[in-house]
């Protein structure tokens, strides 16, 4: 077993995430440190350690979705002290990792598992996974800035794919939009947005790959059911 796919199945992190372990020399095997990604484990006699502490993978792979409320940041310790999406999730589940980002200020639908290869159909972005979007900016949208916001513009992290977004409402106040993207750049649809002069006032994750929030309270957290599971492995 290559040891990305070694590493996400003990629970650290997608296969992109556990590279980075690899990359800076955190990873040794037998004693070993590993710096090339391509190296495979034997996973009935090789020792694995992430500094320094022995990692083996976990049989079961479990896959939540959880409502994650606004103020709360997508990981599971903070250097600056502020609320984790942990804080809903049982001990014995602390070695899922969040599949993707929603930044503190967003609210809405969070998939978290320690199963690599589902978190890689959903983030990377070649499988072209949808994400669904309840946005509310300030004032009336322009014609002009809908058409050039659903064609892709240029932010910081460069340009973003086409979007589909469908105006829901809209007065002189507010615009609510629904907005379906198949990327995840940092704070994509906020910067979007505040390209044309927009403040996002709300920002809300209602779908993942066909998988729905529904009526999952905020702060509260269910178990995918399996067709779920499969629709992802599918992709």
């Amino acid at each position: 077993m290559r040891i990305n796919k070694y590493l996400a199945k003990c629970g650290l992190g997608s296969r992109r995430k556990v590279e980075e372990f690899v990359v800076k020399k955190r990873v040794t095997v037998d004693g070993a440190i590993v710096t090339d990604l391509a190296i495979e484990v034997n996973t009935s006699q090789a020792e694995v350690r992430l500094d320094g502490r022995i990692v083996e993978p976990i049989d079961e792979n479990i896959y939540l979705l959880l409502n994650k409320p606004k103020g709360y940041v997508v990981t599971r310790s903070d250097e600056l002290g502020r609320k984790t999406v942990f804080s809903f999730v049982p001990e014995q589940w602390h070695h899922l990792f969040p599949v993707g980002r929603l930044d503190k200020d967003t609210e809405g639908l969070l998939l978290m598992t320690n199963d690599g290869s589902f978190a890689q159909k959903i983030i990377n972005p070649r499988y072209s996974t949808e994400k669904i979007y309840r946005v509310d900016i300030n004032g009336m949208i322009r014609k002009k800035d809908l058409i050039c916001l659903r064609e892709g513009v240029r932010i910081d992290s460069g340009y973003t794919q086409p979007a589909k977004i469908y105006i829901r409402s809209a007065d002189e106040n507010k615009t609510v939009l629904k907005v379906i993207l198949t990327e995840g750049k940092n704070r994509q649809i906020r910067k979007m947005f505040a390209k044309f002069g927009y403040q996002v006032v709300s920002l809300k994750r209602l779908q993942v790959a066909g998988i729905k929030l529904d009526r999952v309270p905020p702060g509260m957290f269910r178990l995918l059911r399996p067709s779920e599971i499969r629709k992802v492995l599918d992709l």
